[in-house]
């Protein structure tokens, strides 16, 4: 079993990580575990629930007027900024990156689900 996970022809390792510290400091660590004791080395990273920024500098003090609608812009931005640093960190593996969004959404449908897999596909659409 050991020779078929180790054998880069049939097994790809893919690290998925959330945006938040204590997840991407495991991928991190995960990243290293696999080459040092296993040697093999992950094909690529995905950043999972991602948050893309929306706001441009300044855009946020033009939300002041409504308190609400400005404090929930500020905590996207936050979580914006936490993707962002978290993609910084996760580049340090020279591996490709996948980003795949956070999806605000009721429930998840077909919709959903071909939308997530549409930003997966260059996953298994990348040669070896």
């Amino acid at each position: 079993m050991r020779a078929l996970l180790v054998d880069p022809s049939r097994t790809a390792p893919v690290l998925v990580s959330l945006p938040e510290d204590m997840p991407i400091n495991e991928t991190l660590e995960l990243a290293a575990a696999l080459k040092s004791r296993v040697s093999m080395r992950p094909q690529a990273v995905v950043l999972n629930a991602a948050v893309p920024s929306r706001f441009a500098p300044g855009e946020l003090q033009g939300l002041v007027h409504a308190p609400a609608l400005h404090d929930s812009a500020r905590v996207h931005e936050v979580w914006a900024a936490q993707s962002a640093d978290a993609a910084k960190r996760l580049a340090t593996l020279e591996l490709p990156l996948v980003t795949v969004p956070r999806l605000h959404l009721p429930n998840y449908g077909r919709a959903a689900i071909e939308s997530l897999a549409g930003h997966l596909r260059p996953l298994v659409e990348r040669p070896r």
